[in-house]
């Protein structure tokens, strides 16, 4: 960092911790280390005696008049005496309450305690123009003469206004809650699609009719009544996500296949329990027909 301000003329011209040398031709005297500047005098004062000086030093200065807080004397040829003489006029009844009477205004003076009956325009404009603290602004529209609690505008209390529960939960009638008339059919006369026997003209959107394809082309977008329903979608099976469903439970197996999928579960049956289990569950069917669903009720019922 020196190094870097060595380039600096003030650097060399005012070291630091040294005075500035600005290179003076001085007489051989004053370099004597004790050499000082200045007249030297007799005694030294003190500066707080010669800005406040003591009685005892104002009794021993001589009286030249030029002592802080004592008259100059000029040596003029008064005819009064000046130490007992005041210029100015002087008040006949004597002067008495004057600081008062600078201050106060001179109607004020002169009245004394007497009321002063002014017009009341300049306090009218006053409370008009003025901001009172903690109260509003007087927007010139009179005195109403309102208690304090007076409020302006319009109660929401007595308006029959809908709450947060109101809105969630309704205030529907039981009528309102009904279907419509003219859901799932049509009410226009001449364009039912039902005839007086009640039968239903038209192709059905779910063709529970149709028998379902084996192999259902992933181009076939009929519902042919094996789709799950909006409560199937909501609430899928529990094996759902293995792609497991209902239909597959319900469905007809073999023995052997029976056996095989309990093994695989690790159910741990033996073969006598799995003939007796089995045995029961094909006389819950007339033609003895055994499914896993009615299998595993079986089971679970002898536990």
């Amino acid at each position: 960092m020196a190094r870097k301000e060595s380039i600096y003329k003030s650097v060399h011209a005012e070291p630091l911790g040294r005075t500035i040398d600005r290179d003076y031709r001085w007489p051989e005297e004053t370099k004597d280390d004790q050499f000082r500047f200045g007249i030297t005098s007799d005694f030294s004062e003190s500066a707080k005696l010669l800005l406040f000086p003591s009685n005892s030093c104002l009794d021993a200065a001589p009286k030249t008049g030029e002592i802080p807080g004592e008259q100059k004397k000029r040596d003029y040829a008064w005819p009064v005496d000046p130490a007992a003489f005041r210029f100015g006029k002087v008040d006949a009844g004597g002067e008495k309450e004057g600081v008062k009477n600078a201050l106060l205004l001179p109607d004020a003076a002169e009245l004394g305690n007497a009321t002063t009956i002014v017009s009341a325009t300049v306090d009218d404009a006053q409370r008009v123009r003025a901001e009172p603290l903690g109260k509003g602004r007087a927007l010139g529209t009179g005195d109403p003469s309102l208690p304090p609690s007076h409020v302006f505008g319009i109660s929401t209390a007595t308006r029959d206004e809908w709450n947060a529960a109101r809105l969630l939960h309704g205030q529907a009638e039981p009528a309102d809650l009904l279907p419509d008339p003219n859901l799932g059919k049509s009410t226009k006369v001449g364009l039912r699609n039902v005839d007086n026997t009640g039968r239903a003209i038209g192709t059905p959107s779910i063709r529970s009719d149709v028998p379902a394809p084996k192999n259902k082309s992933i181009a076939d977008n009929q519902n042919y009544g094996n789709e799950p329903n909006a409560a199937g979608v909501i609430q899928p099976p529990k094996f759902a996500p293995i792609g497991v469903f209902d239909e597959d439970l319900l469905s007809v197996l073999s023995k052997e296949d029976i056996k095989d999928i309990v093994n695989d579960a690790g159910w741990g049956l033996t073969d006598e329990k799995f003939e007796e289990c089995y045995a029961q569950a094909a006389q819950m069917h007339p033609s003895g027909k055994v499914s896993l669903e009615m299998f595993r009720r079986v089971y679970f019922a002898s536990l």
